[in-house]
């Protein structure tokens, strides 16, 4: 019974996409922080402006946020 659940793991572990793929639709996320670059200005103000045809084609909206999150003046705004 221990070599199952080690296989099971395995099994899930190696191609859990996979078979989320065929139970499941995919999921589309968009993380601000990492889709974004922070370096570059002009890249940054084209992927803010571009926020707008992503939220657009989304059905739901989840924001993940802590305290300090609401005493930045920029996080604000784009809640």
């Amino acid at each position: 019974s221990v070599l199952i659940g080690y296989l099971t793991f395995a099994v899930f572990f190696l191609f859990w996409q996979r078979i989320r793929d065929i139970f499941l639709t995919p999921k589309l996320a968009f993380l601000d922080k990492l889709c974004i670059p922070q370096d570059d200005e002009e890249v940054k103000e084209e992927c803010i402006l571009g926020l707008a045809g992503f939220l657009k084609h989304s059905q739901k909206l989840v924001i993940l946020f802590s305290e300090s999150y609401i005493g930045r003046l920029w996080c604000v705004y784009e809640i």
